[in-house]
């Protein structure tokens, strides 16, 4: 395969202030020990509980913008603890950008967020590349861009079943997705098909019946799809299974057996893939010591602490006059920082705005096609899925309370 990754637009840089909770302080502190950088980046990477951490990274003269993103909940926090070192390397060498998450969306099982959280970032980055949690990146190398073609828009490994060759499936647990109309519209054709949501593979029952495909052994091809055409194959080495199926030489070890109940095992293979990584590429681990090594402005996006002057019973003018000094200062970071707050506010209520009147137009167009008939049923099938994707966001749910505190910061700002 070639090379080639181009695009019909460039979407605009990831800025979703409601969402994304901080960016990642990776590591100020030198050390001399090697395990005291991993773990303090495996505990900076990891984001907040309910939220996300990132890293943003310009994007480099002459490749597309991409975003690598996983997510995790509960004690599957501990799988990504293992992987997110690896993730972060790749991101840096690469200069891929990187979102981690928590959040879950609804009732759904956690792994159905992906499909949400790749379709949000999908507006913002040409790629994406979605990595379960419970894989790691083995070989930082290897560059996925340079395998892909334009031939297809979204890229997924296929999988033998039961050791057997003939009975390969797609997965979706490693998957690399263009930011394109057919990506979106199959990503809201898979979160709309409801049949799946508590079946044991989840949204990639979703995928594998909307590609024609049976759900029992042999998994053979039932039917020709109209997805068919624009998904494309990735080599196993980018979605290795040890013990399972296993590529010679791979790219992503994703430990992902149905044989592997064993939750210490599995984060103890994790764990030995991890510093395996790191001894192998040990300059590219090291490079994350610091925020300015990695190429990321590492500082805080909020602190409220203030480390003032200490001050006798009796201090001089000068030593009041330099606290003065400090507060102002201090006030007029925090007089920045609401006005930056207000201009979120204000982005969060239009996009608000935007996903509201998109809905209303779906539901007219599908209305119109009931009454007229003249819609063809595959239109219909999009167009409700696409209904559905835009109900489950966070910010059709919150419209009317986010409006109305909008209200208030605009009167207060006027005043």
């Amino acid at each position: 395969m070639t090379g080639a990754h181009h695009s019909t637009s460039t979407p605009s840089r990831f800025v979703s202030p409601q969402r994304q909770v901080g960016k990642v302080a990776l590591l100020g502190v030198p050390s001399d020990r090697p395990s005291d950088v991993i773990d303090r980046l495996r505990t900076n990477l990891l984001p907040p509980d309910g939220g996300r951490s990132a890293i943003e990274r310009s994007n480099q003269p002459g490749r597309p913008t991409g975003v690598i993103c996983s997510l995790a909940t509960g004690r599957h926090c501990e799988l990504l603890a293992e992987s997110a070192p690896t993730l972060a390397a790749y991101a840096q060498r690469h200069g891929w950008s990187l979102v981690l998450s928590s959040e879950r969306l609804g009732d759904r099982p956690a792994s159905w967020t992906k499909i949400t959280l790749v379709q949000e970032l999908l507006s913002h980055y040409e790629f994406v590349f979605w990595v379960d949690a419970d894989a790691l990146i083995v070989d930082l190398d290897r560059d996925i861009l340079a395998e892909i073609n334009d031939d297809a828009d979204i890229w997924f490994a296929r999988h033998p079943q039961d050791r057997n060759p003939e009975a390969t499936v797609l997965n979706a647990g490693i998957f690399l997705a263009r930011s394109s109309p057919f990506t979106r519209d199959l990503l809201a054709a898979m979160w709309a098909s409801e049949q799946f949501i508590d079946h044991n593979w989840w949204e990639n029952a979703a995928l594998l019946h909307l590609l024609g495909y049976s759900l029992e052994p042999q998994f053979a091809k039932l039917h020709e799809s109209i997805w068919d055409a624009r998904v494309g194959q990735l080599d196993l080495a980018w979605n290795s299974v040890p013990g399972y199926c296993e590529s010679p030489n791979p790219a992503i070890n994703h430990h992902a057996r149905s044989d592997h109940d064993d939750f210490g095992l599995r984060l103890d293979a994790m764990a030995s893939d991890r510093l395996n990584t790191i001894a192998r590429f040990p300059a590219s681990f090291e490079s994350l010591r610091s925020p300015s090594s990695a190429g990321v402005d590492g500082r805080p996006l909020r602190n409220h602490d203030f480390d003032g002057l200490e001050l006798g019973d009796d201090p001089p003018a000068s030593e009041l006059l330099e606290v003065i000094d400090r507060l102002d200062g201090d006030n007029e970071a925090l007089r920045l920082r609401l006005m930056q707050v207000y201009d979120q506010l204000e982005v969060a209520v239009n996009e608000t705005v935007a996903t509201e009147r998109r809905a209303e137009d779906i539901e007219a167009e599908l209305a119109s096609s009931h009454a007229n008939g003249q819609r063809h049923e595959t239109e219909v099938v999009r167009l409700r899925a696409e209904l559905a994707l835009l109900k489950n966001t966070k910010l059709f749910r919150i419209a009317r309370p986010l409006r109305k505190q909008y209200g208030k910061f605009l009167r207060r700002r006027r005043g």
